[in-house]
């Protein structure tokens, strides 16, 4: 079975920005960066019906939270080559 912790170690790019205060996108698994959680957050908060609860200035905060742990595996983004 599947590892999914989703424990006080890992970290979130949505720290608890909702009404719920749940976090969100997961970077980590078991408190180790992991490219699978960090590609899966990029890609759904790039989804435009998935930034309607949360402020421009948030959107922009997690969107830099996950970029930067994914730089840190060795993942490029589009904005990286401008």
């Amino acid at each position: 079975m599947a590892d999914t912790s989703q424990g006080p170690a890992e970290t979130y790019a949505d720290p608890g920005y909702q009404a719920d205060n749940m976090k969100r996108y997961p970077l980590t698994l078991n408190g180790v960066p992991n490219r699978k959680r960090i590609m899966a957050a990029y890609a759904y908060i790039n989804i435009p019906a998935n930034d309607t609860p949360y402020t421009a200035a948030q959107i922009a905060s997690m969107k830099s939270r996950i970029m930067a742990a994914g730089r840190k595996m060795g993942i490029t983004y589009d904005a990286d080559s401008k």
